[in-house]
């Protein structure tokens, strides 16, 4: 019997296969899931980073795990314009 799986997972499977395609497996953790819902989103990094009010090159280090310390604004932008819980930005 097969698994019925929600739009919302099969895009995220998809995404993963996209960056892992792209070289871009590199990414783990809250840049991977970053980049997972963007792209699941149909949101190019440039657009995403207009909207949130930092660059491309910042948005992309966040994705990559390079910075792990982005403001609070920036966290509010991301969170609101991914549709994502407040939770997903702290880990155990």
């Amino acid at each position: 019997m097969s698994e019925q799986r929600s739009p919302d997972a099969i895009a995220t499977s998809k995404a993963a296969a996209v960056l892992l395609k792209a070289g871009l497996g590199r990414a783990t953790g809250l840049g991977l899931a970053l980049r997972t819902r963007r792209i699941s989103l149909g949101l190019t990094i440039r657009a995403a980073a207009d909207a949130c009010g930092v660059s491309s090159a910042t948005l992309c280090e966040m994705e990559l795990g390079e910075r792990c310390n982005p403001t609070l604004s920036t966290i509010r932008a991301l969170t609101k314009l991914y549709k994502l819980s407040p939770k997903t930005w702290f880990t155990e």
